[in-house]
């Protein structure tokens, strides 16, 4: 894998790395819309693009390595992972 992009987000580091895709991935993204209506989407194989998500200590919270295409849809993703453990943490501290 290569490191293609980093991205700061609400105090968290998104590193979005270049990974070998699949040819199960890579096979069902050539077909046609009307080919991919009937062809199932490969739900557990790795796409061209992964993520990762750190704190401000370097340690690696959560990451996503299947199924990704790009790095804006890895932003994307990674920014509601990260949303989503901001409102989990403060959620414990409740209680």
């Amino acid at each position: 894998m290569k490191l293609t992009n980093i991205r700061h987000y609400k105090g968290y580091h998104i590193k979005v790395y270049k990974q070998k895709a699949d040819k199960e991935y890579l096979a069902w993204h050539t077909l046609t819309d009307d080919e991919q209506d009937i062809v199932d989407f490969p739900y557990n194989s790795y796409g061209s693009r992964a993520y990762a998500i750190y704190d401000l200590l370097g340690q690696m919270l959560d990451s996503d390595f299947k199924c990704m295409n790009d790095d804006s849809c890895c932003f994307e993703n990674a920014e509601n992972d990260i949303d989503f453990i901001i409102k989990d943490n403060k959620a414990r501290v409740k209680t």
